[in-house]
C-alpha cells in the first residue's frame, strides 16, 4: 500500500501518483490543501498516540485503512540524495526495492515509535527536495522499483545520535566516525543525525 501527504508541505508525491493514476491512500488532506507541514501537530508523529487536534484523529483513521507494509512517499528540505528510512530490519529487504543508494535505520527513533512505519511497518522513502525536478525522476524510479521488485545495491546506515556542533554538512559524506543524515532539514528542531554504515 502506497503513502503520500502525510505532511502537507510534501505535494509531490501527491501530484505525482494522483496524475500516473496510481492507487494510494493521503496522509493529511487539510495540510496539503493548506500546504502545510501540519495543522496542529506532525502526524508522522501522531499514530498510536494519546492527543488532541487534527492530526491525532486522523492518525487514528489511518490506522483502520493501512495494510502492512506500507510505502510512505515523503520529500525534505535539505541538501541530501534520496534514501529509505526503516524502523525495523524487518523491512531491509523491502527498503532495496526502492531504487535509492541509501537506507537509513532509524534505531534510535526521532519519531518516538509514533511514525506510520512504526506502527504498521513497512518503508518510508524520502525521494528529493520539496521542489527539485530529481523528486519526480526519482518516484518514478522508486514507484517502478517497487511494483517490479526490482533491488538495488545499497548502503544501511543505521543513526544513533543528534549532531550538536554546528558545520555545514554534507550528507552520507563521512566526518570522522560518523555520516550525516537530514543536516539542514528544517522540519526539525536539532542539526541532523549522525549515523554509521552498518
Amino acid at each position: 500500500m502506497i503513502v503520500a501527504g502525510i505532511h502537507g508541505n510534501e505535494p509531490i508525491p501527491v501530484k505525482y501518483l494522483k496524475s500516473r493514476g496510481i492507487p494510494f491512500t493521503l496522509g493529511n488532506p487539510r495540510a496539503i490543501k493548506v500546504n502545510k507541514r501540519f495543522i496542529n501537530n506532525d502526524l508522522n508523529a501522531s499514530f498510536n498516540t494519546v492527543g488532541f487536534g487534527y492530526e491525532y484523529k486522523r492518525a487514528a483513521k489511518l490506522l483502520t485503512k493501512i495494510d502492512s507494509p506500507v510505502l510512505d512517499l515523503h520529500t525534505f528540505s535539505c541538501k541530501s540524495k534520496p534514501f529509505a528510512v526503516i524502523t525495523s530490519l524487518d523491512y531491509l529487504d523491502m527498503a532495496k526495492t526502492m531504487g535509492v543508494r541509501h537506507v537509513v535505520y532509524m534505531n534510535m527513533n526521532i519519531k518516538g515509535g509514533h511514525s506510520l512505519i512504526d506502527q504498521v511497518g513497512g518503508v518510508s522513502v524520502e525521494v528529493g527536495h520539496h521542489k527539485a525536478e530529481e523528486s519526480v525522476e526519482q518516484l518514478e524510479k522508486t514507484i517502478e522499483c517497487f511494483m517490479k521488485g526490482i533491488v538495488t545495491k545499497v548502503k544501511v546506515y543505521e543513526v544513533y545520535q543528534k549532531i550538536y556542533q554546528k558545520r555545514k554538512y554534507v550528507n552520507f559524506r563521512k566526518y570522522g566516525d560518523f555520516y550525516p543524515v537530514l543536516a539542514g532539514e528544517k522540519a526539525y528542531k536539532f542539526l541532523g543525525l549522525k549515523a554509521r554504515l552498518m
